[in-house]
């Protein structure tokens, strides 16, 4: 099961972009910019490699996860964050109602 996690994460970001919904849908609840609930971990992390994808097109992006403090990232975990989204912290907003209001979302 492990050994196929990192091709359905592929699988899953290109459905994403392949969704021309997915660009414009409204933030949920349960998204996470982190690997797994309860923890920052954001290496592997799908929506990650969505938000790098997502900016390198020119799309605006705000990103919300209470588990994810920047100033908290160690090691791996914050070279990773940073070779992939070095200004994620321009994103960051600290709860979910700031990036709804931040955001236009057009029909």
């Amino acid at each position: 099961m492990l050994g196929n996690v990192l091709a359905s994460n592929r699988m899953h970001v290109r459905a994403c972009h392949s969704q021309s919904a997915c660009h414009r849908a409204p933030p949920r609840r349960d998204d996470r910019l982190s690997f797994k609930t309860g923890t920052d971990d954001l290496r592997e992390s799908p929506l990650v490699l969505i938000a790098e994808q997502f900016i390198g097109k020119g799309l605006s992006l705000l990103v919300y996860d209470p588990e994810v403090h920047l100033s908290r990232l160690l090691g791996a975990n914050r070279r990773f964050i940073e070779q992939h989204v070095p200004h994620i912290g321009s994103l960051m907003r600290e709860d979910i109602e700031s990036v709804i209001s931040e955001s236009t979302f057009s029909s």
